[in-house]
């Protein structure tokens, strides 16, 4: 079984060009300019998929509002 959790907060952080993978199937996708963007790959009816996930940006913003949601009564 492939270790999962690879992606530390410090080496999403400092994370170069390239191809950064989770192991359970979150990748961090990092380009020449600068940009990043989080995949995720998985299987569906027996066919290997890629979904976007949005920027890091986007993905933090929304992960925090969905946090702000679930603690509030």
């Amino acid at each position: 079984m492939m270790p999962i959790h690879k992606l530390t907060p410090r080496k999403v952080a400092t994370a170069g060009p390239g191809k950064h993978e989770d192991g359970g199937g979150l990748r961090l996708v990092v380009s020449r300019t600068g940009a990043w963007k989080w995949m995720l790959r998985f299987t569906l009816h027996g066919k290997r998929r890629e979904m976007g996930l949005g920027s890091l940006l986007i993905t933090r913003a929304a992960l925090l509002a969905l946090l702000r949601r679930s603690q509030s009564p």
